[in-house]
């Protein structure tokens, strides 16, 4: 059975949560805090990847237990150690490789994501999730609105000039007012 302990440490549990997570996870509080407090912003909020660190480590360990495991062998068994400390050892590296291949993959999207939005601070921050959808818009908003000019700027450049094959007096459109002899073409414009 629980005691009043249990239901007293839930609601401690809760409104110390509610305070940690309205005082470091806010927008507001970003900027104003530092050192300590800033690491455990960003750690609470996944700002930072640390689980790179921690396979890296697991990797170094497994692969150190192993190859002295191999070498252990050579005196019990022989071949077998000595199987173990030349396959071990890729085994090992062919099982971490796969599972840093979803962190540099995570990396590399929050490295992206940062350089579209322009940021310069830590290559590893996860971003906000419409945050990557709102620069993209805009990039395509600007290459939208540059390819509009360019297209209008083109379209007043050919209509203002006259052509090559027809000398004579154009009016703004490009419409020809006096043919090659000069004579009137009647499609002046009103």
């Amino acid at each position: 059975m629980l005691g009043w302990e249990h239901g007293a440490g839930f609601i401690a549990g809760l409104l110390l949560t509610g305070c940690v997570y309205l005082f470091l996870t806010s927008k507001k509080q970003e900027k104003s805090l530092k050192g300590g407090l800033r690491w455990l912003r960003n750690f609470l909020t996944f700002r930072k990847i640390y689980l790179e660190a921690v396979l890296r480590f697991l990797y170094i360990l497994t692969t150190c237990f192993v190859v002295a495991t191999g070498f252990l062998m050579i005196f019990e068994r022989g071949w077998r150690g000595l199987l173990l400390m030349i396959v071990g050892p890729v085994a090992v590296r062919i099982v971490y490789e796969l599972l840093m291949l979803f962190i540099v993959l995570v990396k590399n999207v929050m490295e992206i994501n940062n350089s579209i939005q322009g940021r310069t601070e830590s290559p590893v921050v996860m971003a906000d999730p419409d945050a990557f959808n709102n620069a993209l818009q805009k990039k395509a908003d600007e290459l939208g609105e540059a390819f509009e000019k360019k297209e209008s700027d083109a379209g007043e450049e050919e209509c203002a000039a006259p052509r090559a094959d027809e000398p004579g007096v154009f009016n703004e459109n490009g419409t020809a007012i006096k043919g090659k002899s000069g004579e009137d073409t009647g499609k002046q414009d009103a």
